[in-house]
């Protein structure tokens, strides 16, 4: 067992004493702001505890101690709910999405899905920023299905664009929204991770976000002591921006970045890029391409080690319109350099036209990309 597992070991234990006596502690509260969302029933895993916030409201302390490694081997092989429930309130970006969905996701060899949200859309303006209860129980719904199918689950905040604009302004609302996202999964079990904001980007940068992840991290502990964490880079969770993140003070996080690239490659066509149409017929797969791939994967890999942490590759994809061969070719070369360093990863995404692994015209998976990513 390497130093770092050990390590964890150890941390799970001492959390779990510090859970044991959270009942008695009124913990430090970053932002005093209160959440009406109801607590959830005490039958689940780890809300047999309670304990009072700065601003005397009862908040369930989850019993869940997970070790960060463990819990990144539950990601080896995630899918991404994208188009589902990150899109804007009202909108329409990809095919509707049932629960039931799930079943072929486990059953097509995944380990888990990461469901992005834009809870912003679903939070109130004024404190304490409630969110609503309907949107709340769709993705407790996801949850729980996904727990049931023995998937692996990661719940962030994605599109919280007024944060990444103005993170003074919205500071309180980011972090009461995390209070409550905190105390209503607190039942979950260990397989359940939180990460703490997709791609920050804007004004959101360098230390500014260095500050406010530490802040969501300090926030979550309140209700959920032990379980592992997950954080990335500002500057759209480039990997080379993961030497400007400054990991917050935490034993039990794993650590994200996205891989994208080259862009002209893997968004050529876009629609939702600006001149992107202009990349069409961009090749890749040659030596430097590869090599070019797996220089900044082993930095990545090199980092991570430096502060033992766990990585998660948590996006990558290329659009459709990329040639076939070529899109395959990388898929799988980027899934396979992951495997090597011991990544988990996550494909974007399920089921858009885009990027989708799952066909919907067809009601079935593209058997390319399946094959990309989870032949042996």
């Amino acid at each position: 067992m390497t130093r770092a597992r050990w390590r964890g070991v150890l941390v799970a234990v001492v959390v779990a004493i510090l859970a044991a006596a959270c009942s008695s502690l009124e913990p430090i509260d970053p932002v005093e702001q209160t959440s009406d969302v109801s607590e959830s029933g005490d039958d689940g895993e780890g809300q047999d505890q309670t304990t009072v916030n700065a601003a005397g409201t009862p908040t369930a302390v989850s019993d869940v101690v997970s070790d960060p490694w463990q819990a990144n081997e539950r990601l080896r092989a995630t899918l991404n709910l994208g188009a589902v429930f990150e899109v804007g309130r009202g909108e329409t970006w990809g095919p509707a999405f049932e629960v039931d969905d799930l079943d072929a996701i486990a059953a097509a060899g995944f380990t888990a899905v990461r469901v992005p949200a834009r809870w912003s859309d679903w939070a109130a303006e004024d404190a304490p920023y409630a969110i609503e209860a309907e949107f709340l129980e769709r993705i407790r719904a996801v949850v729980e299905r996904a727990l049931a199918l023995d998937l692996g689950v990661v719940i962030n905040i994605h599109h919280y664009d007024a944060v990444n604009a103005d993170p003074v302004a919205e500071r309180d609302r980011f972090l009461a929204i995390w209070r409550q996202l905190a105390s209503e999964f607190a039942d979950q079990p260990a397989s359940v991770v939180f990460e703490i904001l997709n791609e920050p980007n804007g004004l959101l940068v360098d230390q500014a976000w260095n500050d406010l992840a530490a802040d969501a991290v300090a926030v979550i502990r309140q209700s959920n002591p032990g379980r592992t964490l997950m954080v990335g880079p500002a500057e759209w969770y480039r990997v080379r921006d993961l030497a400007r993140l400054e990991l917050p003070p935490d034993d039990n996080l794993i650590a994200s970045f996205h891989y994208y690239e080259p862009f002209v490659f893997t968004h050529q066509g876009a629609g939702f890029v600006e001149g992107a149409d202009a990349w069409l017929g961009t090749p890749w797969g040659s030596d430097e391409d590869r090599s070019r791939i797996s220089e900044q994967f082993a930095t990545a890999a090199n980092w991570a080690a430096d502060r033992e942490v766990p990585v998660f590759l948590g996006e990558f994809g290329v659009l459709s319109e990329a040639d076939p061969t070529d899109r395959f070719e990388w898929i799988d070369f980027i899934r396979r350099e992951a495997e090597a360093l011991d990544f988990s990863w996550g494909y974007w995404d399920w089921a858009t036209i885009d990027f989708g692994a799952f066909d919907a015209a067809s009601d079935d998976w593209n058997p390319a990309i399946i094959d990309a990513l989870l032949s042996p």
